[in-house]
């Protein structure tokens, strides 16, 4: 029973060792300043010893350099790595890497007699190195210091005598513009840009779902002294990111006034039953970003309006329809000195954490625009219209928070507040101009 005992334990132990051995070296990306675990190989060629392990380089820098048997590009870089072995062999190791079987390799050497065969080792039938620094193309190089820290990944152009001569004179790493940074695996150009290189960015359009902490459907116009070069939409529908795109002041395309005739109306509009809106807003809010170059900035929007439109492959048209609508009214027809009232504040504009709009002989009109706001931003289903009449300027002090229940109330608390000015708002059909979306055929 003992002797069972001491057996299992045994196992055990080698077991756990093996694991940690194992966890050591996992296949992982490695990146700049992280250090690469010990490494063998028996597969190698142009190598003295039958089995190489990376700890057996002492006080060197090593260059891997990642080539294929089927690569001019690497081949024809082998004259160079020849010199530079050579001139730097006291302290710096290049060994090739290859995937290709150390049979395979060592035809290919014995059918290519002309080519410059550089005396370095050569890593067959690799694997594991691959997975430590994955890339999609070679050559490809990564440059270790004498502790197996990764320093970089030097480009092809920097892989000269000059560069080593800095590095092993001076310390002075030099990796190339794009030396440090590759494209992760299904990565995109976005990921490689920083602080260094983002002025060259010079046009994209990029469509993203729902990002949390944004909030709320809102238009950002971006850079330009003068005339924004960029567009962002975050988490909207389809319908909402089209239409608060072309709302501009005082024109009819306000982000109520759109009509969906698609198959889709229902992935492109918020449903009205609030309960249904947390599995909707999954797969139908959207970010939208677009950059346009300068000469494109007096088009932005058209422009964005445009792949918005191409990207979920519908048509836009701008009609004279006759829809359901709130419209501003007077309500006895009184004259305009009905709507004017004593008004104490001593400026315009709305007070009181946005509760209260005052007017002060200020034009009817600044009031009609702040009620077109609250009604883009509370009721999105139908669109407004001023049918009051009333040009001239006025003094009033309106309660806006009766407008924040405005659907719930249905008109009454607005009304009430309203009737004071002889104003009413009423639901009313009207010719108005509107969005059309349709599907293309």
């Amino acid at each position: 029973m003992k002797n069972c005992l001491i057996s299992i334990f045994k196992n055990l132990a080698i077991f756990l060792v093996f694991l940690t051995s194992s966890e050591d070296c996992l296949a992982q990306p490695y990146k700049a300043g992280q250090k690469v675990p010990e490494f063998s190989s028996d597969q190698m060629y142009n190598y003295t010893s039958s089995l190489f392990k990376l700890s057996d380089i002492k006080k060197k820098w090593v260059l891997l350099d990642f080539w294929g048997t089927g690569c001019a590009s690497c081949i024809g870089n082998f004259a160079k790595i020849e010199r530079i072995q050579k001139k730097f062999d006291n302290d710096l190791q290049v060994i090739l890497v290859n995937r290709q079987s150390l049979d395979s390799t060592t035809k290919f050497f014995q059918k290519k007699k002309k080519i410059i065969k550089p005396d370095v080792p050569y890593i067959t039938d690799d694997q594991q190195l691959s997975s430590f620094f994955p890339h999609e193309a070679i050559p490809f190089f990564v440059l270790l210091d004498e502790n197996r820290n990764v320093k970089g990944f030097p480009e092809l152009n920097y892989v000269t005598e000059k560069t080593f001569e800095l590095l092993i004179d001076s310390g002075i790493v030099q990796l190339g513009v794009e030396g440090s940074k590759r494209l992760p695996r299904n990565g995109t150009l976005l990921e490689l840009l920083d602080s260094s290189n983002r002025n060259q960015l010079q046009s994209y359009f990029m469509v993203t779902g729902e990002l949390k902490g944004f909030g709320g459907v809102k238009l950002d116009m971006i850079g330009g002294s003068s005339i924004p070069n960029r567009i962002c939409q975050y988490n909207g529908s389809v319908a909402e990111i089209i239409s608060v795109t072309l709302s501009r002041d005082r024109e009819p395309y306000k982000k109520s006034a759109f009509i969906i005739e698609s198959t889709r109306k229902k992935e492109f509009q918020r449903p009205v039953d609030i309960t249904e809106f947390d599995i909707w807003r999954k797969k139908n809010l959207y970010c939208i970003d677009m950059l346009v170059n300068s000469q494109q900035a007096p088009d932005l929007r058209k422009i964005f309006v445009n792949k918005v439109a191409d990207y979920f492959n519908i048509i836009l048209s701008r009609e004279k329809r006759v829809v359901p609508c709130y419209v501003l009214k007077r309500k006895n027809k009184k004259s305009i000195s009905s709507v004017n009232r004593d008004v104490q504040q001593s400026s315009s504009g709305i007070k009181e954490d946005r509760k209260l709009f005052l007017l002060k002989d200020q034009p009817f009109s600044e009031f009609v625009d702040i009620l077109k706001l609250y009604f883009d931003a509370r009721v999105v289903q139908k669109p407004f219209v001023d049918d009051s009449g009333i040009k001239g300027n006025v003094s009033m002090e309106v309660d806006m928070s009766v407008f924040d229940k405005f659907q719930k109330t249905r008109f009454s608390n607005a009304n009430e507040e309203l009737a004071k000015y002889d104003l009413i708002i009423v639901e009313e059909d009207r010719l108005v101009n509107v969005l059309v979306i349709k599907d293309k055929k």
